[in-house]
């Protein structure tokens, strides 16, 4: 008998089964082996609360609330989260490259669209228990600070996505806006400007002294700037005539800067809420003295590296 089977029978004893979930958006496919035993026992589950807890209800019963090893190709997902809640669940969370070797090694074909993908983790759990970590999750706080640091980040670039959709649209058919707020779409002054005048043609309407007075209003009181802003109202050309594009890059233009306008408060929120978690955690002083940790780093270093120094 080889050293992988010896293993399995030094290890399985602490588990009553082992169960291998290839996560989906919609629906999980499953591979379950009772300690012992040879046979494999597959499903489907939906990815449903109301489905997913009475399953694993039966588990706990089938079993007699004993240990089972489960393994997940997923480090975060709401599967995951979910399972976490129960305490007969041990959880080995797979690195996606680590299944995809696998599949790659002993498979003809390494596609992931193969049905066996349970079949695979099954046998990684079951003959290299040894060499996996089970998922010990951090501590509350710890975890709350790196869902809303990756949250954060994730609306960071959804809102950054905006900025570069309205900089291409302006382009085509008012780009002296870029210039007339300095190429800074986030800003209050350019959401201001682009609701008050949308296209060229409208700004070319404006008095110099309403541009002024709007300037002012946005504490940009640069005599320099504003004969700009005005020299460019009175001298400026339009790119285009066309009502197709204008029309069309005013609408897009628009809809960017009311999705960016709604995304500042959010990203601000998050800003504020991360910062008092980080400063109430334990771990803050350590990393609030590394270099160039800031307000949007240092955050994400501690939740990095967590709290628990064996990882």
């Amino acid at each position: 008998m080889n050293s992988s089977n010896d293993q399995t029978k030094i290890i399985a004893p602490d588990y009553a089964a082992f169960l291998a979930i290839d996560w989906a958006d919609q629906q999980h496919a499953f591979s379950l082996q009772v300690a012992g035993q040879s046979k494999k026992e597959t499903g489907t589950l939906e990815q449903k609360p109301e489905i997913i807890g009475p399953w694993v209800a039966k588990l706990r019963e089938r079993f007699g609330g004993r240990p089972i090893a489960l393994a997940v190709e997923q480090s975060r997902g709401a599967l995951l989260h979910a399972l976490q809640t129960y305490d007969f669940l041990v959880l080995y969370p797979l690195h996606p490259t680590t299944v995809a070797k696998f599949r790659e090694a002993f498979k003809s074909s390494g596609a992931k669209s193969d049905p066996l993908d349970t079949d695979q983790i099954l046998e990684i759990l079951t003959k290299h228990l040894a060499l996996l970590k089970p998922l010990n999750p951090d501590t509350e706080e710890t975890r709350l600070l790196a869902r809303l640091v990756e949250d954060r980040r994730r609306t960071v670039d959804t809102r950054t996505g905006h900025i570069q959709g309205a900089l291409a649209s302006l382009k085509e058919y008012f780009p002296q806006a870029l210039e007339l707020c300095s190429g800074n779409l986030t800003s209050r002054l350019a959401q201001d400007l682009l609701k008050r005048w949308p296209t060229f043609e409208a700004f070319q309407q404006a008095k110099s002294s309403t541009i002024k007075r709007f300037f002012y209003g946005h504490n940009v009181r640069s005599p320099q700037l504003i004969e700009k802003a005005q020299q460019i109202a009175i001298h400026g050309q339009a790119l285009t005539l066309d009502p197709a594009i204008v029309e069309s890059g005013c609408r897009l233009t628009q809809m960017h800067l009311a999705v960016l306008q709604t995304l500042n408060p959010v990203i601000e929120a998050y800003d504020g809420r991360i910062e008092k978690l980080f400063q109430a955690h334990a771990e803050a002083p350590l990393f609030n003295q590394l270099p160039g940790a800031g307000p949007a780093m240092g955050p994400r270093l501690l939740t990095f590296f967590g709290t628990d120094r064996a990882r």
